[in-house]
């Protein structure tokens, strides 16, 4: 296998914030291009990435592979990366870096991790809203300030609120689009994790898609080469 960036700023972007939901974790490559679907230990949230082959810069994979990798090893090597080649030819992967000083070779001893690849069942969400990634990231760093936990609610707008010792905020969506086929009210959701996902952030826009009593569906979409998609249960109100 290999594979070239021209510009790896969508990878690194998302091993940076991967690192700090979950340590370790297999990252697939087949002829299609490379997935990886990753779950924090506590087993609240699920993430799942698809890079088509349509990204890449060039792209080989003649067999299927899947390598387990350290993130926050990985992580460390990709520091101000602007090209990229990743290339595994055994239980090692090579990791080739252009910075503006220069380039950076490293090689990574690979781990055998046993995981299970979960099927995600097709959802049609009961409510879909679109905003900028910009903003639902300084929303939610906003909302951690009073809470660990906020309330989302879709209806003709989004809204999320959070309480706490301190005090209480409300925040009304005002760039934000939402496709509605019914209001979803009073999902309580971990701020940690939705502040973790906005690191992820490689797209101008992110898609929040929730149903009553389901996981929230959260995407960053990649243009037409894929998407980084995470799914969050929502918190059990006692």
């Amino acid at each position: 296998m290999e594979c070239v960036f021209e510009d790896g700023s969508v990878f690194v972007k998302i091993i940076d914030g991967i690192k700090d939901l979950c340590n370790e974790g297999n990252i697939d490559f087949s002829e299609q291009g490379m997935q990886m679907q990753v779950m924090d230990a506590a087993h609240v949230s699920l993430c799942s990435m698809l890079m088509r082959t349509n990204l890449f810069k060039s792209y080989k994979c003649p067999d299927a592979i899947s390598l387990g990798v350290n993130f926050r090893t990985l992580s460390m090597m990709l520091k101000g990366a602007k090209g990229l080649t990743l290339k595994s030819t055994g239980d090692t992967l090579e990791v080739t870096v252009q910075k503006q000083t220069g380039t950076s070779r490293y090689t990574m001893n690979l781990m055998d991790i046993d995981s299970e690849h979960l099927a995600v069942p097709d959802t049609e969400y009961q409510a879909i809203c679109v905003l900028p990634s910009t903003t639902f990231g300084r929303v939610m760093k906003d909302m951690s300030d009073f809470s660990d936990t906020c309330t989302m609610h879709i209806g003709e707008t989004l809204t999320f609120s959070a309480s706490g010792d301190i005090g209480k905020v409300e925040w009304k969506a005002d760039d934000c689009k939402c496709n509605l086929l019914s209001a979803v009210d009073a999902s309580q959701f971990a701020l940690r994790y939705m502040c973790l996902f906005s690191k992820c952030a490689v797209s101008p826009k992110v898609l929040l898609s929730m149903s009553p009593d389901m996981p929230l569906c959260l995407t960053f979409p990649i243009e037409t080469c894929g998407y980084m998609r995470f799914y969050l249960a929502p918190k059990t109100v006692e």
